[in-house]
């Protein structure tokens, strides 16, 4: 007998997402996608959002109406990066069984197994979806489990009767009692249809004359009956690890000629992008081998900031690490290793080129070359950390450290209003004020005396007792006479004043 498994992932851009800021405060957040006719419309909701009427399909100015205040974030839905995840996690899940694919859907949350014959290598089915779930949680994430005699049973337990209380289901032979007609896999629009009839359960559907079904409901839902009952079996295709790309030159002859090799590098890149099409996925990691008369290899690695496919801008970066190599023995043979690669972002296309695009890709390829001329440890990036202390707010890391970045999502978000630039250490300032605990009138540094013209605040930043340097802060945003602004704080246990940044 056959036993199939349904492992559901629910809300599963959300968990990806979370998932891939991991180690950050998780905010509530919206997730949208871009319509060309409605502007930004909402995909997934946090549960925290969901009490407040903020609902997928409605606009993203919708919801920042119902929540008002309440603070949230917002980043696009990203399909190709979901997609990539899903597949990564069910290759993983191959150590349960060898047959482990993605469900087939616009957007996929599912994973399928065949676990025919694998069940007793775990005790029992209990025990199996046991230690699926603990996987599961280790990963990051929450699923549901069921395990059925079909697919299309196993799909619709784990959608449709699991819950977060009871996390699995199990079942042998055709137990459909209770099942809802949402367990079939259909469009919506049949669903619609389904329910303008009444039809509210399976069981109800089987009792209906099968030749009745088709001119009334199309020839999807006889299908999903079929498979449901196991009238038609569902092919399982397990996911599989792409194979590594890699392009290999050998000379008939050893060469020192600097063209001659670079000409054949060049040739190696065409080829290696002609593999990563079908694919759609950029280089991200690029290794060059030389080996050399004697044993002696040589080996560059040109690493980029987002995934690229451009030949040109390719053989550029190529070229500048090339610089640095001596041909003084001969080259006997040449490797091009794709050592990572990602999925490709595209852009819809537009009559007029958006300068914020461009800027991108110029701020993109520029960081590379910095990179390859500086190295890669010198070119850093500003991260923001979830930190109330200003100076401890933001970590720098190299810009092309893309192994576990390059697939985060841009954050929308407000913040608090703060200096692009904080001074190395706090100016401690001398400072005048109507009342001891009020806002500077006026303050004297560097040698000169500012006169408070606007004054916003106090903003209060307090640190845990836990830490040993604990702060207790009053910032004020001021803007002086001379209509310079600057970032002052008051030392709540000491009374003193300190400078701590200027605007631009």
């Amino acid at each position: 007998m056959r036993r199939f498994v349904c492992l559901w992932l629910p809300r599963w851009p959300l968990q990806r997402f979370l998932q891939a800021w991991q180690g950050r405060k998780a905010a509530p957040f919206i997730l949208y996608e871009e319509s060309s006719r409605s502007g930004q419309i909402v995909a997934q909701v946090s549960a925290p959002l969901l009490k407040h009427g903020v609902a997928p399909g409605m606009s993203l100015t919708d919801a920042r109406a119902l929540l008002g205040r309440n603070h949230f974030e917002t980043a696009p839905l990203e399909p190709a990066k979901d997609l990539w995840a899903l597949r990564k996690l069910a290759i993983a899940c191959q150590q349960f069984s060898p047959i482990v694919s993605v469900e087939e859907s616009d957007a996929p949350d599912s994973l399928l197994f065949d676990v025919t014959g694998c069940i007793h290598l775990f005790g029992n089915e209990q025990n199996f979806c046991r230690q699926v779930l603990e996987f599961l949680e280790q990963q990051g994430y929450r699923g549901r489990i069921a395990i059925a005699d079909t697919l299309g049973l196993a799909w619709g337990m784990a959608h449709c009767q699991a819950s977060s209380r009871r996390r699995y289901r199990i079942t042998s032979g055709l137990e459909l009692r209770g099942l809802p007609v949402e367990a079939l896999r259909l469009p919506e629009s049949i669903l619609e249809r389904l329910r303008e009839f009444d039809l509210s359960y399976v069981e109800q559907v089987l009792r209906l004359a099968r030749n009745t079904l088709r001119p009334r409901f199309g020839s999807e839902l006889p299908q999903r009956l079929d498979q449901l009952t196991g009238q038609i079996t569902e092919l399982l295709i397990p996911e599989t690890l792409p194979e590594p790309v890699c392009i290999r030159e050998k000379f008939d002859e050893g060469t020192t000629d600097r063209r001659r090799i670079e000409y054949h590098v060049e040739q190696m890149l065409d080829q290696l992008l002609e593999l990563l099409k079908p694919r759609q996925h950029g280089l991200l990691r690029l290794n060059l081998t030389c080996r050399q008369r004697g044993g002696r290899t040589q080996e560059i690695i040109v690493g980029m900031i987002r995934p690229l496919s451009e030949a040109g801008e390719l053989r550029r970066l190529i070229g500048l690490k090339m610089e640095h190599i001596h041909f003084d023995l001969e080259v006997e043979s040449l490797e091009l290793l794709a050592a990572e690669t990602a999925p490709l972002r595209y852009r819809q296309s537009t009559l007029f080129v958006e300068d914020n695009w461009l800027e991108e890709r110029e701020r993109d390829s520029l960081i590379n070359r910095l990179s390859i001329r500086l190295g890669e440890q010198k070119v850093l990036r500003a991260s923001l950390v979830e930190d109330v202390q200003p100076e401890r707010s933001v970590r720098y890391a190299p810009a092309l450290n893309v192994s576990h970045d390059w697939g985060r999502s841009p954050i929308c978000r407000e913040l608090p209003l703060r200096p692009a630039t904080l001074f190395p250490e706090p100016v401690q300032v001398r400072v005048n004020s109507v009342i001891p605990a009020g806002p500077p009138l006026r303050f004297w540094w560097d040698q000169q005396e500012f006169l408070t013209e606007i004054v916003w605040g106090p903003e209060r930043i307090e640190t845990g007792w836990w830490r040993d340097d604990a702060i207790r802060r009053d910032y004020y945003r001021v803007e002086t006479t001379s209509r310079q602004r600057f970032w002052i704080f008051r030392r709540r246990d000491q009374r003193d004043w300190y400078l701590h940044g200027c605007f631009d």
